[in-house]
């Protein structure tokens, strides 16, 4: 798998797509408990820890917006590990109206 770290769930072992790697960071001590895309620094960090996480995020929009993934952190969120492909929006509607569909038609009148 990709990701990399504890999972509550089976299933977020399982990818079918070619993803960033992710890991975890802090969440042993004071400080919030972060799913971060792994670059050498967020490497450094889940194994090392740091004594203000929130400094690390100095660099973010260096991270967003100049490319530079080493500057700061770069969160993927715990819906990361729930990805299993990746589709048009277009693909996703039609499928969403043809799932409402058929629970709608199971419904009693």
């Amino acid at each position: 798998s990709p990701y990399i770290g504890h999972h509550t769930h089976s299933h977020t072992h399982h990818t079918h797509i070619h993803a960033p790697k992710a890991c975890h960071i802090g969440g042993a001590g004071p400080g919030p408990a972060l799913r971060a895309l792994r670059t050498e620094r967020t490497t450094r960090l889940e194994k090392e820890g740091s004594p203000n996480i929130f400094g690390e995020f100095a660099g973010t929009q260096d991270v967003y917006f100049g490319g530079n993934l080493e500057a700061g952190i770069a969160l993927t969120g715990q819906v990361a590990g729930r990805i299993s492909q990746v589709k048009p929006i277009a693909q996703i509607f039609e499928e969403t109206l043809e799932e409402y569909h058929r629970v709608i038609s199971r419904l009693p009148r």
